[in-house]
């Protein structure tokens, strides 16, 4: 006898019973079949319509830094998406959910079953079916590393945006090494993590960026050792057309530290003054050279740093600038930079998946364009 058969003999069903539950089971089937119908039907449209639009522009940002951007796909990146967003979606956990609830289903038909032969105290699983099926339903993880999306689409995207010599590598970054000798962090980062590295040519200049994680330990609330980011965001670097005599560091102010005026020491160095007040307003100064503070930041230099702050500094996410040597470091917050998920498997979903990449890449250029006016 086979399991259907077993399940209802021994569920105690009578025959009118025994006909719902076969019923709802060959529903449920031909809306999986359907389903794998219209899913393939899904692809072919989404396939035939990226084609179409590839090429279109489309804009990001307004004013100064309009950005012009273009789905730039191909059949295989298509394809490869599709299969990103399935596997995002169909992890073994989210198999593992799925059976749970095919189990939550099964209960549930018992109990609109007992139900219906009078039996009403089977209306609490109808209850922890619904509840179940809400919690452990399956959710899309975020797309991995190894994605299509990071091996062909992101590197095309850079190239447009940079030049055909531009790279991008979803895995490397800036060497932690020498970001950990910078000096305007406010806690020294004991490990930084990176990743999506940029490297190419813009306007003549050669920069290079990466996406980086700067960690240290602190004392949570209650006393506890506990890891703390101190920066979080993409770092920049490109030479600068000074050279700088000694390290020299700038910390944005968070909004409350402007508005409190406190004055208080937050770093070991000596902080030095300018006579920009708008800019001792905006920023920590890391230094312990008067004359190559002065010597590097000129007024101009100033105005152009309080409009990048301004541009790039929110409310407790802060811009970061070092000059060392003859090279220019540039921090800015972000807390969510070309990691996200799959929206849809269709063709709204990577339009919508490329819209926010473009957004990231488009804030890198816009750092840029006002880097090289420094």
């Amino acid at each position: 006898m086979n399991f259907v058969g077993i399940v209802l003999s021994s569920s105690g069903m009578d025959r009118n019973s025994k006909i719902i539950f076969c019923g709802i089971w060959v529903l449920l089937i031909l809306a999986f079949v359907i389903g794998r119908i219209q899913s393939k039907k899904r692809y072919e449209r989404m396939m035939s319509s990226v084609m179409e639009t590839n090429g279109d522009d489309y804009k990001t940002g307004n004013g100064e830094n309009t950005c012009v951007w273009k789905i730039v796909t191909d059949a295989a990146v298509v394809r490869g998406y599709w299969k990103d967003c399935l596997k995002a979606k169909f992890n073994l956990w989210n198999i593992i959910k799925v059976l749970l609830v095919v189990v939550g289903i099964m209960l549930g038909i018992f109990a609109v079953i007992r139900l219906v032969q009078g039996e009403g105290k089977y209306w609490v699983w109808l209850i922890l079916l619904a509840i179940g099926i809400y919690i452990i339903f399956p959710r899309s993880s975020m797309l991995h590393d190894d994605s299509i999306v990071f091996r062909r689409l992101v590197p095309r995207m850079v190239q447009s945006l940079f030049g055909s010599d531009a790279v991008y590598l979803r895995t490397k970054a800036l060497d932690s090494e020498q970001l950990k000798k910078l000096n305007f962090y406010e806690h020294h980062p004991e490990e930084i993590k990176g990743r999506d590295y940029i490297s190419g040519v813009y306007k003549g200049v050669q920069f290079e960026c990466s996406f980086e994680n700067a960690e240290y330990t602190g004392s949570d609330g209650d006393g506890h050792d506990a890891t703390r980011s101190t920066f979080y965001g993409i770092m920049l670097v490109l030479p600068y057309r000074k050279t700088s005599g000694s390290m020299l560091g700038l910390r944005g102010k968070a909004q409350h530290e402007i508005k409190e005026r406190s004055g208080k020491k937050l770093f070991c160095n000596r902080r030095d003054e300018t006579e920009n007040k708008e800019f001792n307003r905006l920023f920590h100064i890391i230094s312990q050279d008067d004359e190559n503070l002065f010597y590097m930041l000129t007024p101009a230099t100033m105005e152009k740093l309080i409009a990048l702050y301004k541009t790039f500094s929110g409310c407790s996410e802060r811009l970061h600038v070092c000059f060392k040597e003859d090279k220019l470091y540039i921090g800015v917050p972000l807390w969510n930079y070309m990691n996200y998920k799959p929206a849809t498997s269709g063709t709204s979903g990577l339009k919508k998946i490329q819209k926010s990449l473009w957004n990231d890449l488009c804030i890198v250029k816009a750092v840029l364009d006002l880097a090289l006016t420094l």
